[in-house]
């Protein structure tokens, strides 16, 4: 048993409980923001898509078809996909500046320029998940740069990037993903499209009829309102560990009583009872 004796330590046991709290600890769910993000279909139109007027300095964006919508790591219906029925997106933003060859798009408020909404009707299968008229996405835009991608048989490819905003959703989109209605988002928007400049470089214009894809991903805002699920449960094993450091320290109670009546009793003579010299 001496070589056990460790076991048994005041310092043992505590540096046992630390790690047994550690365990405890580890078994809850890491914390991660509940996103809905919607697909930006590849199309093509007989009508301009995306235009930048260079006269009025205004980006745009519209009836730019829109596919599928999917939240993740929501609290409900989490990865299930949305059909969109009808839904376009329509956005404007200010030209400020280019920089490296890109340029830098703001929203300015007097002017009511930029706004980011998407329209439409979602179903979950043959099941109508949003009525009315509301708005399935509505927000402001921060910032959106555009940038050349490539230069391909005499056209631009383009790429809507960085495009970040703010916005709320159709309070019945949120509710079918367990989200609070009236929850805040941050997003971003990308769109890949060609078209062919209005002169020589960006800053002269551009409109186009084809995009080749992109993405609206949006994220819950910290503290905006998610329903929160019951917590994670503490495995079973680890609930053994109670009992079993109880007896641990039970048993090392006793062993230290037990040394200490030994350690008394071995200072008396054991025939008269008188006491040993030290």
């Amino acid at each position: 048993m001496e070589t056990n004796k460790w076991l048994f330590r005041p310092t043992t046991i505590s540096g046992l409980l630390t790690l047994f709290i550690a365990f405890m600890g580890s078994s809850q769910a890491a914390v991660v923001s509940p996103s809905i993000d919607f697909a930006v279909s590849s199309q093509t139109s007989t009508t301009d898509l995306l235009d930048f007027n260079s006269g009025t300095g205004i980006l745009s964006g519209t009836n730019i078809a829109m596919g599928d919508v999917k939240g993740q790591n929501t609290d409900v219906n989490s990865g299930a996909a949305l059909t969109c029925v009808g839904c376009f997106l329509e956005f404007d933003a200010e030209y400020v500046e280019t920089i490296d060859g890109t340029l830098k798009f703001a929203p300015n408020v007097a002017l009511g320029l930029g706004e980011i909404i998407v329209h439409g009707t979602l179903y979950d299968g043959t099941t109508q998940i949003t009525t009315g008229t509301t708005p399935l996405l509505s927000g402001l835009f921060e910032e959106a740069s555009l940038s050349v991608d490539t230069f391909t048989q005499g056209a631009f490819s383009f790429e809507i990037a960085g495009g970040s905003f703010s916005d709320t959703k159709n309070p019945d989109l949120l509710n079918f993903y367990g989200i609070n209605p009236g929850s805040s988002f941050e997003g971003g928007l990308t769109i890949l499209f060609s078209a062919d400049l209005n002169g020589t470089t960006l800053e002269d214009g551009f409109s186009s009829q084809y995009i080749s894809g992109g993405s609206i991903s949006n994220t819950l805002v910290a503290g905006g309102g998610v329903v929160v699920g019951p917590p994670v449960p503490i495995p079973a094993a680890a609930l053994l560990f109670v009992p079993a450091f109880l007896g641990i320290a039970a048993f090392s109670s006793f062993r230290r009583k037990k040394t200490n009546n030994n350690d008394r009793n071995s200072s008396f003579d054991s025939s008269n009872g008188a006491l040993l010299p030290a």
